[in-house]
């Protein structure tokens, strides 16, 4: 596929324009109707990963998150603060915590999952099952071959 044609449809500058646009979008419908939580941005995320992987690290979790470390320790803090986490120092490192939810955090988890599943469900009108899958792979290759350049 040529790319090098700027009026391209298929360019990357318009690609990538599109990606953007979808993910400030996805933001900033995720924060309006999270706003009451205090959680924004990534620290949904954080919670949800957490479900799944009770007593994980801070590092583990950044990692997982494709944050930095400095970025998510703060985040953990705020979440902490917030009442919806709580770290332990890891008995076997001193230097790293473990982290929980709380029964708050646990109880926020169905507020997230369904603002997420809208949020799913709106961008997704009108296109079929087929359609999201073969987005999805689309951009799982387009993943991989970025992260490999």
């Amino acid at each position: 596929m040529d790319f090098k044609n700027p009026d391209n449809i298929f360019s990357s500058r318009h690609l990538t324009g599109l990606i953007g646009s979808l993910e400030r979008e996805r933001r900033a419908y995720i924060n309006s109707k999270l706003e009451s939580t205090g959680l924004r941005n990534h620290q949904f995320w954080a919670l949800i990963h957490l479900s799944h992987y009770p007593g994980i690290n801070q590092e583990d979790l950044a990692n997982a998150l494709s944050l930095d470390k400095t970025r998510m320790a703060r985040s953990c803090k705020e979440l902490e603060d917030m009442g919806y986490l709580r770290r332990e120092r890891d008995p076997k490192n001193r230097r790293q915590y473990r982290l929980y939810l709380t029964d708050q955090g646990n109880a926020l988890l169905p507020e997230i999952r369904t603002v997420l599943n809208d949020w799913s469900n709106s961008i997704a009108a009108g296109i079929t099952m087929e359609q999201v899958k073969m987005v999805i792979e689309v951009l799982e290759q387009m993943d991989a071959n970025a992260s490999s350049v």
